[in-house]
């Protein structure tokens, strides 16, 4: 009799969403990637290091910085070795406190004062790059820089004002250098529309991290005039066009800025210096950052009646309304069993995350201790913070975990260790949006919290939902480890047609990958995906025109110990795998790998796949462009 009233209850609880509503908080949240920054520039000839809180006083306290650093000694010659080991200890530095920062590089902070010309500009980023890759986790933002004074793009000795074709060079290296998907930010629309066209970024392309939805902008004099001293066309007509191409894709691109001075002689449109200046454009053009160097000389035009409520919406500002889990159990064995979740947000902020982050749920012991989590968003793709748009107003995050994905992610996702017998309990439930790069995704200070009253722990990076969930009956078999041995190679390129001349995976020195299964997302002409298998070097595959992400997949058909891959390039527009995306999976876990620049590559190499370090589901490797 217990036993069947045992089940009833079970069905009956099964049925019923335990569901828990929280208070918004006015409390300031500081969270990562948003809100006031600290200029932090330096000089070559006299670097002062982050480190230095004589100077910058205590950056952990500051919410996010500006790093620009003028290479005045470098305008002739190489960046020295000396100085490329400060910029990285500068880094170090960050990574140590838990911050990020927004970075920049010009040659001068001077007017009438000379920068470098284009030939040493591109060397000395290629000598940043490693800096920047081995680092990327702690970038918020590229302002594009290196042109003219400060890096503002005007008043350049070398850089023509007109040659756009340069300027595009300078931000299509930059692009292809930053690892995806930092952003690229221009001072100058009329810049970004030349180099994209009119079209604003689609939500798609931001989801795929196209190129066009990795530029965005920052206006060096937010509301210093009607133009902003520059920063939109100086014709009436021309502006407003301007402000509603930067109010449509700043949906998704990042719109950063700061204060200047005031400019009384263009205000034809009307004086904005106001609080009801920054309460419209402020939200309109979705603004992320914001610095108020010049705030002393705005604080008589009634500056200080809104300056909080700026800083406080900056960005994200995500409110949790209201949390569903149905059922708060999970009877261990019942293979039929499906928990689903149902999230109320909203985001009174100015502008959505820059960047997507994984949304886990996370099983805590009475004790305090964290047991488990489950990644709600591996399994519900259709789940991407960059869509979380303030003008959505309150918004439903849902989905579901089949007994399956919950007992894969309990006990196999980032090798957590446990055995199935010894997780019967009643656990608090949390959520947590940790940082995505693996480097960085164990810490709490680059969690995200919601700006609810006694919701966020900022020592744990997690937020508190007053969920109890019930494990019991713990029998059966603890799922199997992930295994290193892969099924799946595939391969996705950028916006180019995806050419490959060959694919190769040995396995104790035979091609695993000769005449396997191979599939691509669009075929041109006659060209096969199978062409990449066949054992010819010189046939290859190629998919058709127009697509953003094109993609080659091939089918080991059982999982395979994978010691070494090489990449064939296509004889010609060798420069279309560059960047390519080369990911192994097994259906347990993947890993991928980032292509250098191929555009005089006639392959590349991946070793040691079969050993290649992950911690967690989908970490990632970046290889430098002087690697062969």
């Amino acid at each position: 009799m217990k036993k069947y009233l045992l089940v009833v209850i079970f069905i009956l609880i099964s049925e019923v969403f335990c569901q828990t509503y929280y208070d918004q908080t006015l409390v300031s949240i500081n969270n990562q990637e948003r809100g006031r920054y600290d200029l932090a520039p330096v000089d070559s000839f006299k670097h002062i290091p982050l480190s230095d809180p004589n100077f910058w006083g205590d950056i952990s306290q500051k919410p996010l910085i500006l790093r620009k650093y003028h290479l005045y000694d470098f305008r002739n010659s190489p960046i020295s070795n000396d100085y490329l080991f400060k910029i990285r200890d500068d880094f170090d530095f960050l990574r140590k406190i838990g911050k990020k920062c927004i970075l920049s590089f010009a040659y001068t902070s001077k007017e009438n004062d000379y920068d470098a010309p284009e030939s040493v500009v591109r060397g000395h980023i290629y000598q940043l790059h490693p800096i920047l890759r081995d680092n990327s986790e702690l970038i918020v933002a590229f302002q594009a820089g290196f042109i003219g004074p400060w890096g503002e793009w005007h008043s350049s000795v070398f850089w023509q004002e007109n040659d756009f074709a340069a300027r595009q060079r300078l931000v299509d290296l930059l692009l292809d250098i930053l690892p995806s998907p930092i952003p690229v930010l221009l001072r100058y629309v009329r810049h970004r529309r030349a180099f994209f066209g009119n079209t604003p970024v689609s939500e798609s392309e931001a989801v795929s991290n196209t190129r066009n939805s990795r530029v965005g902008f920052h206006n060096d004099c937010f509301l210093s005039s009607t133009d902003d001293s520059g920063t939109y066309s100086s014709q009436n007509s021309n502006i407003d066009a301007e402000r509603n191409y930067v109010a449509q894709n700043t949906k998704y691109v990042p719109q950063g800025g700061e204060v200047c001075h005031v400019n009384w002689d263009n205000f034809g449109g009307g004086f904005r210096v106001n609080c009801g200046g920054a309460r419209k454009d402020l939200p309109m053009f979705h603004y992320t950052y914001l610095s108020f160097n010049y705030e002393k000389a705005w604080n008589t035009f009634g500056w200080e009646g809104c300056r909080q409520e700026m800083i406080d919406r900056l960005g994200y500002r995500l409110v949790l309304k209201s949390a569903q889990i149905s059922p708060p159990l999970l009877l261990v064995g019942s293979q039929s069993h499906v928990m689903e979740f149902r999230f109320r947000i909203q985001n009174v902020g100015y502008a959505a995350p820059i960047y997507n982050r994984p949304m886990e749920l996370v099983f805590v012991h009475p004790n305090g201790d964290e047991v488990a989590f489950l990644d709600l968003s591996r399994d519900n793709t259709h789940i991407n913070l960059k869509k979380w748009l303030p003008e959505n107003g309150e918004f439903e995050v849902s989905g579901r975990m089949n007994y399956q994905q919950i007992t894969w992610h309990l006990f196999v996702l980032e090798n957590q260790g446990k055995q199935i017998n010894n997780m019967n309990g009643v656990y608090q439930l949390k959520l947590r949006f940790p940082d995505s790069n693996p480097r960085i995704k164990k810490r709490p200070e680059y969690c995200i919290g919601f700006a609810n009253k006694g919701v966020y722990d900022a020592q744990k990076g997690w937020n508190n939902l007053n969920i109890a969930f019930t494990i019991y009956g713990g029998t059966g078999s603890t799922p199997a480890p992930c295994s290193k041995n892969w099924r799946y190679i595939t391969i996705t390129g950028n916006n180019a047609p995806l050419n490959i001349g060959e694919v190769e995976a040995y396995s104790n020195g035979v091609n695993v990958a000769f005449r396997k299964p191979a599939s691509q997302s669009s075929t041109a002409q006659n060209f096969q995906a199978s062409n990449a298998v066949d054992g010819n070097r010189d046939t290859y595959s190629h998919t058709a025109e127009g697509q953003s992400s094109p993609w080659l997949k091939i089918d080991l058909l059982s999982e395979t110990k994978i010691d070494r891959v090489t990449i064939f390039n296509r004889r010609e527009y060798k420069e279309r795998l560059s960047r390519a995306r080369v990911e192994f999976s097994n259906g347990c876990q993947k890993k991928s790998v980032t292509l250098p620049d191929m555009a005089n590559l006639d392959s590349f190499t991946i070793d040691g796949v079969n050993t290649l370090d992950y911690e967690g589901n989908d970490d990632s490797l970046e290889y430098n462009d002087d690697q062969n």
